[in-house]
């Protein structure tokens, strides 16, 4: 348990949410841990056409929780895009799959795991997608979906909003704003990208 690290700070930054935090209100915390809990956040936002992800600490989490339904999609809602998407990946990679399979995907779950599954009701998709990636959905997601160069990369940055709009949120609902994503950008990109940093 938590209670026997010495671990005096901790923060939870749930991707697009913070609704954990209304969670922990109903529990006990204390059995758990007797530090104290910095109310955090992490939000996919991009810059200049880019990815990233910037936390958001010491934020007011009922606000943004409430900030957040005019600007991201809920987690569900974002899930069935997900899906959808990916099902027409498939299709034009030539991967069979069941024709209206997506009426049984539950949106609750990862669209990757739900899609993984169906790919592995047909012996020909073998040819397409490696037998690890088949059995392992670490590594269909890195290897297929996540990786830009990957035959099921599915574009969804179009769903977040930009760099000012995220910041934006977090700072109204809290104070303290970080740039988190491990990126090389290099070039005339760099000095542009510097120049947004610095609003954090």
């Amino acid at each position: 348990m938590l209670k026997k690290t010495g671990i005096e700070i901790i923060s939870i930054t749930d991707h697009n949410t913070a609704k954990v935090y209304e969670a922990l209100e109903k529990v006990d915390i204390n059995k758990y841990y007797n530090g104290q809990i910095i109310a955090g956040i992490e939000l996919n936002t991009k810059i200049l056409g880019i990815p990233i992800e910037i936390l958001g600490y010491g934020i007011n989490y009922k606000k943004i929780n409430e900030d957040l339904k005019r600007v991201y999609l809920s987690s569900e809602e974002r899930n069935i895009k997900e899906a959808e998407r990916l099902y027409e990946k498939c299709l034009q990679t030539g991967i069979r799959l069941e024709d209206g399979c997506l009426k049984n995907y539950v949106p609750t779950s990862f669209a990757s795991k739900f899609i993984q599954s169906e790919i592995k009701k047909f012996e020909e998709n073998k040819n397409i997608i490696s037998e690890d990636a088949l059995n392992d959905i670490r590594i269909f997601y890195r290897k297929y979906m996540s990786n830009p160069e990957g035959p099921l990369y599915v574009e969804m940055d179009d769903l977040v909003p930009d760099f000012e709009v995220a910041t934006k949120l977090i700072k109204v609902a809290g104070r303290t704003c970080f740039y988190s994503s491990h990126l090389r950008i290099q070039g005339k990109l760099k000095k542009d990208f510097k120049i947004y940093i610095r609003a954090l």
